[in-house]
């Protein structure tokens, strides 16, 4: 998810992190010895008067790598978002919807590309590429396109950047689109 992060690895780092002035929630991810309990400390003394809630993030082992290397990155990530506060646990998947849908439309983009190149390219207007295989590449680009525009749409009607307009519309209509949306938006797993 998009989140400003920075790296505090000694006390002197941690005396020069100036808070940013809209901060009102600070995520200290730190390892469990004396070290990552002083850090804590440290944090949560400067960050109490300026108004910030420090949320401590805790492995379950010594550090985040033991966990990662025993448990392994789903059960880390698991272990992590556990620890987020609701609403944020809620905005960062909301963020990330919203980047998936972009990151899947830059090589639809290359594919459409290549494909219609290769259309173009073709000697006496035959295809460069097996004509079933053109068409099932084509199909399928549809349909992750179809896929991604779906998500960025649901991104930013969560995210409340979309206008909705209220007038009378065709309802059949209006339901076949909110039902092919929510078919969309299951098989991605959202």
């Amino acid at each position: 998810p998009m989140m400003p992060a920075i790296a505090g690895l000694s006390a002197a780092h941690l005396a020069a992190i100036l808070f940013p002035a809209m901060l009102r929630r600070l995520y200290v991810a730190r390892d469990d010895d004396p070290a990552g309990a002083g850090a804590l400390k440290t944090l949560i003394e400067r960050a109490i008067p300026a108004g910030i809630e420090v949320v401590p993030l805790e492995p379950r082992l010594g550090d985040f790598n033991d966990d990662l290397t025993t448990f392994g990155p789903e059960r880390l990530i698991a272990r992590l978002q556990d620890q987020l506060r609701t609403e944020d646990a809620e905005h960062f998947r909301r963020e990330a919807m919203g980047a998936f849908a972009h990151e899947v439309r830059t090589p639809l983009t290359s594919i459409k590309m290549v494909m219609e190149l290769a259309r173009r390219q073709s000697s006496h207007g035959e295809l460069l590429l097996d004509t079933e295989l053109a068409e099932m590449l084509k199909s399928s680009v549809e349909d992750l396109q179809q896929l991604a525009d779906d998500l960025q749409e649901a991104s930013r009607l969560e995210r409340g950047k979309v206008a909705l307009s209220t007038g009378p519309c065709e309802i059949a209509t209006a339901l076949d689109a909110a039902r092919e949306l929510a078919g969309n938006i299951s098989l991605a797993g959202i």
